[in-house]
């Protein structure tokens, strides 16, 4: 091949990757109902390892049907949850991943019917004291935290200390019986 038709080539391939990239960013756009929430959103950037670490170390993310907690010693991360009435437990390290303000934790999760690993991810986006987040990869962007404390807010499921460790002990048992 030519030169010239190598650079063509090139040229073509870099405009095809910066289109594809385009519209995979436009995905990851949401759109809000309300133009305020939008325009937060939009002046939002990923957050920082030390914001995530300092918004998640030694606290319990309460579920539905069960917790998380996220220590600081060895990033450890453990958890339970009756899930669809489904006894499990889980145990792993939690770690961020600053380039898209991702907070993740891999845990091994073991259950009446056996274990297995997982990996589950969480991408942050703040602006001012407004916290955006979406579970990855098909989670929808939701305001996780308003700059004004609002009722609902999932960050206020954020509890300081190990609520984790005494129902999974009761949830181990049970598994073990």
């Amino acid at each position: 091949m030519k030169r010239h038709e190598q650079l063509v080539t090139m040229i073509a391939s870099g405009v095809l990757l910066l289109g594809c990239l385009s519209a995979f960013a436009d995905q990851d756009k949401p759109e809000f109902d309300d133009p305020q929430t939008q325009a937060l959103f939009e002046a939002s950037k990923p957050m920082t390892g030390d914001h995530l670490w300092a918004v998640f170390t030694n606290h319990t993310w309460k579920w539905q049907a069960g917790g998380g907690f996220f220590a600081a010693r060895k990033q450890a991360f453990t958890a339970w949850s009756r899930e669809g009435g489904n006894p499990s437990v889980g145990d792993g390290r939690w770690f961020t991943l600053t380039s898209k303000g991702s907070l993740c934790f891999r845990a091994t999760w073991r259950a009446m019917d056996g274990s297995a690993p997982a990996v589950t991810c969480f991408r942050h986006r703040i602006v001012g004291n407004t916290i955006f987040q979406k579970k990855d990869p098909d989670g929808e962007w939701y305001v996780f935290k308003h700059a004004k404390r609002t009722y609902g807010d999932e960050f206020l499921k954020l509890l300081e200390g190990d609520y984790v460790y005494h129902p999974k002990k009761r949830v181990e048992v049970e598994l073990d019986n």
